[in-house]
């Protein structure tokens, strides 16, 4: 079993050796966690080579709300270990009234990728414009045009669905006498008006991601992220939260990260596959398939 996973391994390119020497060249393997990939120039998809040119030349870009732009973080290293890079010379752009899919499996640096967009970690290197605002020196300007839905549920135990909300609205500047009916239209989109006298303890995982997802829409954002808003939830919690997500993007820029092409077909206009820091593969739903 052990020699027939090894062979499986060769034939869909990896290697279980790599010469340090090899790793400076453009087309030699790249190591990750002690296993090398082998990526050449040819497995690059057009799209991605395609998005990366209009990123560089800044060709009719003046409006898009999401500008990234060879963004690059990197985790130093410790005990000798060298420097572990999360994200790796990623560009893309996002559009108005574009729900983009982000699709990968776990460590592929999609959370740190957000993390950098919301302001949470600097970037290496690299740069982006969020609501026209950069990244790097006006952080504080594109958090009043941002709504973001975390990957883990950030909530009190001890309030209620709507305690949360008028608490957020009252962080995004809503006024105290328009807070209640923001917050009641909240709870309506997301389903959860029934349960809004209810603790955050006594919700189902279900309805905690409904009332997360309530929570990045308060205050009415341009752009979206979402960040894996489904993980761990029930094939019917999920379809509840999928029509949650649908009737909120209306309107906005969403990024949304996924485990799941499913998810990422249903809900995304535009999908790209990220994998080891770098974005892989860029396209509608019946390019990739066809890839």
């Amino acid at each position: 079993l052990y020699k027939g996973f090894l062979w499986i391994l060769k034939k869909i390119g990896f290697r279980q050796k790599c010469d340090p020497k090899e790793l400076s060249t453009p087309t030699s393997p790249r190591r990750h966690n002690n296993i090398s990939i082998s990526i050449t120039n040819e497995e690059v998809d057009n799209e991605v080579q395609q998005e990366e040119t209009l990123v560089d030349n800044e060709y009719n870009l003046l409006d898009a709300p999401v500008i990234i732009s060879r963004l690059r973080k990197e985790y130093p290293g410790s005990g000798g270990k060298p420097p572990h890079v999360a994200v790796e010379s990623f560009s893309l752009v996002v559009n108005r009234n574009e729900c983009f899919g982000l699709l990968g499996p776990n460590g592929a640096g999609k959370t740190t990728l957000i993390s950098v967009l919301t302001g949470l970690y600097e970037p290496s290197s690299g740069s982006a414009k969020v609501a026209g605002y950069d990244l790097a020196t006006q952080i504080s300007d594109i958090h009043h045009h941002l709504g973001v839905c975390p990957q883990f549920d950030i909530q009190y135990p001890e309030l209620t669905t709507e305690e949360h909300l008028l608490f957020y609205a009252r962080l995004k500047g809503v006024k105290l006498g328009k807070a209640s009916i923001v917050v009641n239209r909240a709870l309506r989109q997301v389903n959860l008006y029934d349960a809004r006298r209810r603790r955050s303890k006594q919700l189902s995982g279900g309805m905690r991601r409904r009332l997360s997802v309530a929570m990045s829409c308060i205050g009415n954002p341009d752009i979206l992220i979402l960040d894996e808003p489904t993980t761990g939830l029930d094939p019917a919690s999920r379809r509840q939260v999928w029509e949650v997500i649908e009737r909120v993007k209306d309107g906005r820029s969403v990024i949304l990260t996924t485990h799941a092409m499913e998810e990422a077909d249903h809900l995304c206009t535009r999908i790209g596959i990220m994998t080891y820091g770098r974005l892989r593969c860029l396209g509608s739903q019946t390019r990739l398939k066809a890839k």
